[in-house]
């Protein structure tokens, strides 16, 4: 298994951070809507929870929330669904996502309940604070797990993206956040320590891939992939806070 946790700074207040993150999510949700079947991704279920101490947090208000649930099908999800088909057992093929977003708390695992039940799984447990990623040991870790662990911080305006994944409209460098007041951005230059107003996603992710000796080239393979979902969708959130154009 290896840790890592990775420290997202946004120039939102928590109030701001927590709705362009439900934004962000929905908006991608409708985007994605039309190709869901065609891409294998399945949404089991969206519904409110309350009661569970999932969060381990003091705070009792964090005990209820929003669960939803995606199975992703990846002998259906181009352009690798070939591949997969050919050597791998099926029932190793559909990976289960759970969600439990009750801010400033958020809870995702992943596994593969069919096959590789216990031997597979990626935890990602996201705590938002109000300040500028300098809290240490957000997540409580001890011993071992704390040694083991990695501090990653990406800066979303100043990320090294693939050619591919990178969109103009999605350039924090480049966007100006007209809807708040003041405007905030273009971010640039040492941004992070000339605005007042910074909240931090802490994202602490786990992943085991127990398999035939294959476990720690594919856990860093999973953990490269967090790491690339977390900054799009963080430059995504940033520079959708405008909302949609017209």
């Amino acid at each position: 298994m290896i840790i890592k946790e990775f420290r997202i700074a946004q120039p939102l207040t928590m109030e701001e951070f927590d709705f362009g993150n439900r934004y962000t999510i929905a908006r991608s949700n409708l985007e994605e809507a039309g190709n869901r079947q065609a891409h294998g991704v399945d949404y089991v279920a969206s519904k409110q929870f309350q009661g569970m101490d999932i969060f381990k947090s003091d705070n009792k208000e964090n005990s209820s929330g929003l669960y939803t649930k995606k199975v992703y099908h990846l002998d259906k999800q181009p352009p690798v669904e070939d591949y997969w088909k050919t050597n791998a057992p099926k029932d190793s093929l559909e990976i289960h996502e759970q969600t439990w977003y009750s801010w400033p708390y958020i809870k995702t695992v992943a596994s593969n309940p069919t096959y590789m039940k216990n031997r597979f799984y990626i935890h990602i447990d996201t705590i938002h604070l109000a300040d500028r990623g300098d809290t240490e040991n957000v997540h409580k870790l001890s011993g071992k797990q704390l040694e083991d662990r990695e501090v990653v911080y990406i800066d979303i305006a100043r990320a090294k993206l693939d050619k591919f994944d990178y969109k103009v409209a999605e350039d924090p460098s480049l966007v100006t956040i007209d809807k708040c007041d003041p405007p905030i951005g273009p971010l640039t230059g040492n941004w992070l320590g000339k605005l007042d107003a910074i909240s931090t996603a802490y994202k602490l992710v786990k992943i085991k891939f127990d398999w035939d000796g294959e476990d720690l080239d594919t856990e860093y393979f999973f953990m490269a992939c967090q790491e690339r979902i977390f900054t799009l969708f963080n430059r995504r959130l940033y520079c959708w806070m405008n909302g949609e154009k017209k």
